[in-house]
């Protein structure tokens, strides 16, 4: 729980580098991180137009088994919304 409350507080402030370091920490000491804590990363992610880190969390919640749900997808795609890899 307080890991998700502290990604929560860096979705707040729009602080991505917060909240993945907060979930690195998370994943390293073996505390659990369940769906609400990667939505939460991802969606503070798509604020400040992660969309590499944002399709990465996506990616990794299906490799750990989580289930992945419409705030994991709306997440993830207004991450992807801005981003234009080719010029016209």
């Amino acid at each position: 729980v307080s890991c998700n409350a502290a990604i929560s507080a860096c979705e707040a402030r729009g602080d991505w580098v917060e909240a993945l370091a907060w979930l690195s920490e998370a994943r390293r000491r073996r505390v659990e991180c369940d769906e609400i804590t990667y939505n939460a990363a991802i969606s503070v992610c798509a604020k400040d137009k992660q969309w590499r880190r944002a399709l990465w969390l996506l990616c990794d919640m299906r490799v750990r088994q989580l289930e992945t749900d419409e705030v994991s997808y709306t997440s993830a795609m207004a991450a992807c919304v801005d981003h234009r890899p080719w010029q016209l």
